[in-house]
């Protein structure tokens, strides 16, 4: 989750950050380490999915529950059995991640414990008080130019046309958006512009 926070660039765990004698001078200062693992444009769009999961799908008790409001990404995880849920949620500035479980795998969570329902409440309640007590901004995921969003035909998966009765906003790496205009709904003359739609909506992702 955190480079998929940090336009795809992952940054190894420091534990220490600096060293400093009695009279506050500095020893040694940790530098850390940094690694691209993902294309910037894929950390985006795994970002914008994972918007999606925090707003409408699993963790979308985030939201209408504990009123984090802010632009977040979040997944939910559970095993078989309930032995262990884990909710993780990130933002621009900061990533949490929390596991209930017990020591003994064998030991069940109990019924229904998911990742929404026993992870979920701890993940949220942390990194927004962190927030609020840091006085962090509100700020979103920078889109990087390398995407575009573009209005497509939920039934051909083509650039919408006027005469398409289903539209959804899609986001592409632009290497490999579409081209094509949705050639089934021919109500109308299309102008081939990918911005228009009868009705348009963001898919959701979960």
């Amino acid at each position: 989750m955190v480079f998929f926070a940090n336009h795809g660039v992952l940054v190894s765990p420091i534990a220490i950050v600096r060293v400093e004698d009695k009279y506050g001078n500095v020893l040694q200062k940790a530098a850390p380490q940094t690694k691209g693992v993902l294309r910037e444009e894929t950390a985006y769009i795994m970002v914008d999915m994972m918007r999606t999961v925090a707003w409408h799908g699993t963790g979308a008790a985030s939201v209408s529950q504990f009123q984090f409001t802010r632009p977040a990404g979040g997944k939910t995880g559970t095993t078989n059995e309930y032995t262990d849920a884990w909710y993780i949620t990130y933002t621009p500035q900061m990533v949490v991640g929390v596991w209930v479980g017990h020591d003994d795998p064998a030991m069940t969570l109990g019924e229904k414990q998911t990742g929404s329902a026993a992870a979920l409440p701890i993940t949220v309640t942390c990194i927004k008080c962190a927030h609020d007590t840091l006085g962090l901004p509100v700020e979103d995921f920078s889109q990087p130019s390398g995407v575009v969003r573009l209005n497509i035909c939920n039934e051909t998966k083509m650039l919408a046309n006027e005469a398409c009765p289903d539209v959804v906003n899609e986001i592409f790496d632009k290497r490999y958006q579409p081209e094509k205009v949705c050639d089934l709904h021919t109500g109308r003359k299309s102008s081939g512009d990918s911005s228009t739609g009868k009705s348009s909506k963001r898919r959701k992702h979960f």
